[in-house]
């Protein structure tokens, strides 16, 4: 790779005093390859943030985490497409790893320096039709979803301690998050988009919480905590861009976000007292009995007495003669005197 300084502005032949008193010009400079100046295009918006001399260091790491990535992708086993999800994935997770916490990462737009990039690793496929689509919508995923991850993990840091809870939390809520986005759909918008999105991103993450604490989300977060973790993934731009895009981005301490929070935690509660509950008299009386197996909660653990053989099923009447006759027969022992009969 050339000089970062280069990539802007190739350098210029400098002069070298000969012995003799002739100069001589220095070799000459490579031109800058397309992706060095993608990347220094990409990253001008944002120059102004950074000092000089970081920001040629800058341009520098960012072309190398895009020509570092895929180095270890199968080509021969796998389609365009997979590769092309693949490479983004490791380039962006390089790149949010190193830079994740500038808030101006947000603001770049890396599709076309992701295109140079993936055209220079896979130049076999570089002339396919739908080379194009395919590095953008690779690019946009991979971007959004490392992006939110970073988002997410962050503010379940900000409302939860322990780290059980903080696996399970981000687990839930990062799943829920791919399974909103891939149902939003944009030929299909409507005044209330934004809504449906947060909604279904919401109540998804509940359902997940109950998969994993046996119905009882609460166990992981409580609905007022969940509301403050929401209400922080929007003040962090945490929404895909998919959506924002659209969309305006909703206002500070969303009401539906309260709202949305805590009629989900409340179908969470009446499906767990239902389960404990069993059913009602009236559903009782139409025949719809609970099935053995059918409740979610675990069997009751029964207790082990000596008397039943620590775990067995009980002894009859004859059984527990013969065990009283067994004992009665046994010699008595002075206090505190450990004798094997």
């Amino acid at each position: 790779l050339k000089c970062p300084a280069h990539i802007a502005a190739p350098c210029q032949p400098t002069m070298a005093a000969a012995g003799d008193g002739d100069a001589a010009a220095a070799p000459p400079v490579r031109e800058a390859t397309l992706l060095q100046l993608a990347i220094a295009d990409a990253l001008k918006p944002i120059s102004h943030l950074e000092q000089a001399e970081e920001f040629d260091k800058l341009k520098f790491k960012v072309c190398t985490y895009f020509t570092k990535a895929g180095r270890s992708l199968e080509v021969a086993s796998k389609s365009f497409i997979q590769l092309a999800n693949d490479f983004a994935d490791m380039a962006f997770g390089s790149i949010f790893t190193a830079l994740g916490d500038k808030d101006w990462l947000a603001e770049v737009d890396f599709t076309v320096p992701f295109t140079a990039a993936l055209r220079e690793r896979f130049p076999k496929f570089a002339n396919m039709s739908h080379f194009e689509k395919t590095a953008q919508d690779a690019c946009d995923r991979a971007f959004d979803e490392k992006q939110s991850e970073t988002v997410l993990w962050e503010c379940v840091q900000m409302v939860s301690e322990q780290k059980p809870q903080r696996t399970k939390l981000f687990e839930a809520v990062n799943l829920a998050r791919k399974t909103a986005k891939s149902s939003f759909s944009k030929n299909s918008l409507s005044t209330d988009g934004l809504e449906t999105f947060m909604g279904g991103w919401i109540k998804n993450t509940v359902e997940q919480l109950k998969a994993a604490t046996g119905g009882f989300p609460e166990q992981v977060v409580s609905a007022e905590v969940a509301t403050q973790f929401f209400n922080g993934v929007v003040a962090k731009n945490g929404l895909p861009r998919t959506v924002t895009g659209v969309f305006a981005a909703p206002p500070a301490n969303w009401p539906y976000i309260q709202s949305t929070v805590a009629e989900a935690f409340n179908e969470a509660a009446d499906d767990a007292a239902a389960v404990l509950v069993g059913p009602s008299a009236d559903e009782r009386a139409a025949g719809l009995e609970a099935e053995p197996g059918d409740s979610k909660l675990p069997p009751p653990k029964r207790s082990r007495g000596r008397a039943e053989g620590y775990g067995r099923a009980p002894p009859t009447g004859e059984q527990a003669k013969a065990w009283q006759d067994q004992i009665s027969r046994m010699p008595a022992r002075p206090y505190g005197i450990k004798k094997k009969w």
